[in-house]
């Protein structure tokens, strides 16, 4: 029974960590807080694919567990009771009133909703789990869940054109206007395009593997790569986000010159060729194509943005509970209470649009601290692991632009609030920061001319 056992746990590894990418990708393209049921179930089968594959871990102890612990910790330390009078001193003296209403004044908390901060705390848990199951899982079954994610990234295309074809009548999955701009699987179009702005990185990833061990021509895998990031760079401009298209663009040359072998200074040839051309293909697109001319029209309509406002709201409020926080999940009713009469609309503020923003007004100076030591740490791991030219492709690198990308997207959006995104960050950070041998002591040997991911 126990030698069945084992045979089992390697396939379950090899089908089940592709398919929660898949799963996630599908199921989870809305901000978390209003998702419905969908959430659960990613989280549930998260829960059942650490406990099929990793519970009891048979070859040594789990790998990453320290580092995912930490911001569940800071969470937790929100919900721990602090003497009242500290909380009166660093709290408006509107939040007794406002724990008076929710009911929890009984439990001094720092944060001012407790049902808010424990929905959070489960949302970060699954992230954390993710980054467990990504990082103990074997190089060959993180590559089938780079290329599950491409192919979601194709196949989200032909949805999106018919979203925008149709006037936002046909795949609106999440009730969403966003539908118009195509945002394809997800609720939100900048999500989408900084979706097809990954997958477009991971095409050249692919190909640089491919032309290192298959027998295919290397001209035959950059051919497809290229068709493949073309219609990806497309589909992100398509959506009109600012910021995903340049992320995109950006990520996608810089992969190119990383994982193609290119030398420095045919490495600043292709990025200059690849801008001029893209550029110039973008401009001719645009007379004969208005949703490219929106698109680009958008970039001359930045100081008109409403983030300048949410910003700046946003900002007054996070010195307001300052040192403390709000608490994490608390941003929709604490930019209520501060927003000015003359910016209220029918709408409300979800987020501040900035990640960092509204995890200072929420986290406050523990948050500073624990966001500060995290970048030294990610760093260090990034000179490391660009000062090395590995070949094939390292996943490490392509981790570290993964995380880099949603790290300079969460400026002006909330990428990982998304259970999908979420999901390919989890992954991203996982494979950033994988060592050497740890796929061994996982059951799966590592490849001899590349770290383990």
């Amino acid at each position: 029974m126990t030698g069945s056992s084992d045979a089992i746990q390697p396939t379950l590894r090899q089908i089940a960590v592709p398919a929660i990418v898949v799963c996630f990708l599908l199921l989870g393209g809305k901000d978390a807080r209003f998702l419905g049921w969908q959430l659960p179930l990613l989280q549930l089968m998260a829960a059942v694919a650490f406990g099929l594959i990793f519970l009891p871990p048979r070859h040594g102890v789990l790998a990453g567990v320290g580092g995912a612990a930490i911001a569940p910790a800071l969470i937790v330390l929100q919900l721990l009771p602090l003497p009242p009078g500290l909380l009166a001193q660093s709290q408006p003296a509107l939040i007794s009133e406002i724990r008076d209403y929710t009911g929890h004044n009984g439990w001094s908390a720092s944060t001012i909703d407790l049902y808010a901060t424990f929905g959070f705390l489960a949302f970060t848990l699954l992230g954390a789990t993710l980054y467990v199951i990504f990082r103990n899982a074997a190089r060959a079954v993180v590559i089938r869940c780079l290329y599950a994610t491409v192919i979601v990234a194709l196949a989200s295309l032909p949805i999106a054109a018919i979203q925008v074809s149709s006037g936002g009548g046909a795949f609106d999955f999440w009730d969403s206007p966003h539908v118009l701009n195509g945002a394809g699987l997800f609720a939100n179009r900048n999500h989408q395009a900084l979706f097809l702005g990954l997958a477009g990185t991971t095409v050249w990833w692919l190909a640089g593997l491919r032309g290192a061990r298959s027998s295919w021509a290397p001209d035959k895998t950059r051919s497809i790569a290229l068709l493949c990031s073309l219609a990806l760079l497309l589909g992100a401009v398509g959506t009109a986000s600012r910021a995903g298209i340049v992320l995109a663009l950006g990520s996608t040359i810089i992969a190119i010159v990383l994982f193609q072998g290119l030398s420095r200074r045919m490495g600043i040839a292709v990025i200059s060729i690849a801008l001029g051309a893209f550029a110039s293909g973008l401009a001719t697109l645009a007379i004969f194509n208005p949703t490219i001319a929106g698109a680009l029209n958008r970039f001359e309509a930045i100081d008109a943005d409403a983030r300048w406002q949410l910003w700046a709201t946003s900002w007054v409020a996070a010195k307001e509970f300052f040192p403390l926080g709000s608490g994490y999940g608390t941003f929709i009713p604490v930019y209520a209470m501060v927003e000015p009469i003359n910016q209220l609309t029918p709408a409300y503020a979800n987020h501040a649009h900035n990640e960092y923003l509204e995890l200072f007004l929420e986290g406050s100076l523990l948050f500073v601290i624990g966001f500060v030591l995290f970048l030294a740490v990610f760093a260090k791991r990034l000179t490391a692991i660009f000062r090395r030219q590995d070949s094939p492709p390292s996943l490490a690198q392509l981790g570290g632009l993964w995380t880099i990308a949603f790290l300079l997207h969460s400026l002006v959006d909330y990428p990982v609030r998304t259970p999908s995104l979420l999901a390919l960050f989890a992954m991203g950070l996982a494979m950033t920061f994988a060592e050497r041998g740890e796929q061994a002591a996982h059951g799966s040997p590592p490849h001899p001319r590349t770290e383990n991911r």
